[in-house]
């Protein structure tokens, strides 16, 4: 851990976009992020179905969701998830 953390830090970006052991071991990431950064918000890009699982556990304060099936797609598929996806990212503060 920092000896003296920067406070002006506003957001976390946690990018874990494929199974859900590994959102459950980035939760103890999350958890300490959350203690070194009280302020900061903690938001994961990841899968859209586990979305409400990071968020009603308390793990993320946000969650930009990501659907890997669209990304296999059409160019016009992949082109519009990653609009939705970087639209998504921009409303949250730097």
């Amino acid at each position: 851990m920092l000896q003296n953390p920067p406070t002006n830090v506003r957001s976390i970006l946690i990018l874990q976009t494929k199974f859900i052991g590994d959102l459950v071991l980035a939760s103890a990431l999350a958890s300490n992020l959350r203690l070194q950064y009280p302020r900061a918000r903690i938001v994961f890009l990841c899968e859209a179905s586990f979305a409400s699982f990071l968020v009603a556990h308390g793990i993320a304060s946000d969650v930009v969701p990501f659907r890997r099936v669209r990304m296999r797609g059409t160019p016009l598929e992949r082109g519009s998830e990653l609009y939705a996806m970087v639209r998504a990212l921009r409303r949250f503060p730097v």
